[in-house]
């Protein structure tokens, strides 16, 4: 049966697979964790490579039964800029109904300089299906859903603006999930101002291939025909140690190793360049967690 994720993760395995552990564009982030009973905390700190910034994040989280609770700060800094300008401050709650517990309300507050945006939501999940409804307070209504059975599912997001009276986004995916493997095609809108053909994303998932997982993606944007793929595979060499390539039709190959050094301490490193070229930029990432 396929597995009813909502319709922002139907490609979260191959994107995970593309994405996650490729620490680039940091010279160093450090991130803390803490947990105790039903309470989350996590606190880290980057510094981005290239021009001066650094951009820290902390968040606090209580997680129940019913009731989840988290707020987040987050803020960057900009040589010659000013830290406070840059802060946001994001508070989420969501609810499950105990009489109902396939139904979730969730609310999110979200505020920065000079902005802020609330953002109320309903969940249904049930056996085949999933929806979700949301209304922002900047007049924007969106709904999603997915369906599936058996080994097949199918979805649509859509957003509808109410200030310019138009769809803003139509996205729509269709997907099969194997036993060792998934492929998704998706719609990807990219205007939001006229009404037009977007990207349509391929992906593929493959759980153990040669005892890797290998996670494939192309995109072919439908209005100009550009288009580009990605391909990434990851070795688990033991429980503590993990090893990642990927490589992109320009040419760039990644490279990450992730190793637990400790009980405490986990360890990511990450290269990006081009192999073919004499004349390559090499870019670095190192990423440290504690207590995760």
């Amino acid at each position: 049966m396929a597995q009813l994720e909502g319709f922002s993760n139907v490609t979260k395995l191959s994107d995970d697979l593309l994405k996650k552990n490729f620490c680039l564009g940091q010279d160093l982030a450090v991130s803390l964790y803490a947990s105790k009973d039903n309470f989350n905390f996590k606190t880290s700190v980057k510094q981005a490579s290239g021009p001066d910034t650094t951009s820290s994040s902390t968040y606090f989280q209580y997680k129940g039964e019913n009731l989840a609770i988290k707020q987040e700060f987050s803020g960057s800094y900009v040589e010659g800029s000013n830290l406070e300008s840059l802060g946001k401050l994001k508070t989420t709650a969501e609810y499950t109904l105990e009489s109902r517990p396939y139904l979730k309300g969730k609310l999110e507050l979200d505020s920065g300089a000079g902005y802020q945006k609330n953002t109320l939501s309903a969940e249904v999940t049930k056996a085949n299906y999933r929806y979700k409804v949301g209304f922002s307070d900047d007049a924007v209504f969106k709904f999603s859903g997915v369906y599936g059975k058996s080994e097949i599912g199918a979805g649509v997001e859509l957003t509808y603006d109410l200030g310019p009276v138009r769809f803003t986004q139509y996205n729509a995916a269709f997907w099969v999930n194997r036993n060792n493997w998934k492929g998704t095609l998706k719609h990807e809108s990219s205007n939001t101002r006229e009404y037009e053909l977007g990207n349509l994303v391929g992906s593929l998932y493959l759980r153990s291939f040669y005892k890797c997982s290998v996670g494939v993606r192309g995109l072919l944007n439908l209005s100009n025909a550009t288009r580009s793929l990605s391909l990434a595979a990851e070795n688990r060499l033991d429980r503590n140690n993990l090893i990642k390539a990927r490589l992109n039709t320009e040419a760039n190959l990644a490279l990450a190793l992730r190793s637990r050094v400790s009980n405490l301490v986990q360890l990511t490193a990450a290269m990006e360049f081009k192999p073919l070229s004499k004349q390559s930029d090499v870019h670095y990432g190192l990423r440290i967690k504690i207590n995760q």
